[in-house]
């Protein structure tokens, strides 16, 4: 889902009036080109890759619907969105499995789940979980074990130091929490305390309600979020001392 990716976001390609950013008219910019380059690598014969030559014409362009749109769905612009969809979504199950009087085990929980997906009330919030759980991919970074944790979000952070510093070498205004090296600890820290705090921990406790078998992820990342909370502390009393 992220092919070909340029290391800048979206915001820069349409500000800098990329190329990419007029193919595909602003919207969703890096998504449709990640969706485009996958399905030219899968249908190229140079790349003989085409797991999906088999398929009927109406099953391969079910496949290709799907993927394109859970690839489009990992444009942050629809992260609020999709954290509002899936928490109805689980709250709908919650009400389903206490009208069927379910024991609350997890793994009989996660069994309702495929079995709710498959009945008619919930058809139409198949493609919505398929969308979420993509994300959820995306943005699980911080629900790795810490030390990949840490060397991920340093490569991010990265990313946003290059493109901050291409923005102001270009004219473009930036946004200040790109601005730092991830070798300034303390904004560094921060910057992670932020974005598991406001974007991924709210979404991944509404995952893990339609899918408790991934509580562990949200355990890990509660668990990363101490450890950096104690980073910001100890970097911050060092200044003060």
């Amino acid at each position: 889902h992220d092919v070909g990716h340029p290391g800048f976001n979206n915001d820069y390609l349409v500000k800098s009036r990329h190329s990419l950013a007029i193919r595909y008219n602003d919207q969703s910019v890096l998504e449709a080109m990640h969706a485009s380059v996958a399905f030219e690598l899968l249908l190229s014969p140079k790349t003989q890759a085409n797991f999906a030559a088999g398929m009927e014409r109406e099953e391969f362009d079910d496949f290709r619907k799907t993927v394109i749109m859970v690839i489009l769905a990992t444009d942050m612009k629809v992260h609020f969105e999709l954290v509002d969809k899936i928490e109805a979504v689980a709250e709908a199950m919650d009400r389903a499995r206490e009208q069927m009087g379910e024991p609350d085990a997890s793994v009989a929980r996660c069994m309702s789940t495929c079995e709710l997906l498959m009945d008619r009330d919930f058809s139409a919030d198949r493609a919505l979980v398929l969308k979420s759980m993509v994300h959820a991919g995306d943005v699980s970074n911080p629900a790795l074990p810490m030390h990949l944790a840490k060397a991920w979000a340093y490569r991010v952070v990265m990313e946003f130091h290059a493109q901050a510093e291409q923005e102001k070498s270009e004219g473009l205004p930036c946004a200040p929490f790109m601005e730092p090296h991830p070798d300034e600890t303390l904004p560094f820290a921060k910057l992670q305390i932020g974005f598991i705090s406001h974007v991924v921990r709210p979404y991944w406790l509404q995952i893990v309600r339609i899918l408790p078998g991934l509580r562990d992820r949200v355990e890990q990342l509660e668990e990363n979020l101490k450890v950096w909370e104690t980073i910001v502390a100890e970097e911050e009393g060092s200044s003060a001392a």
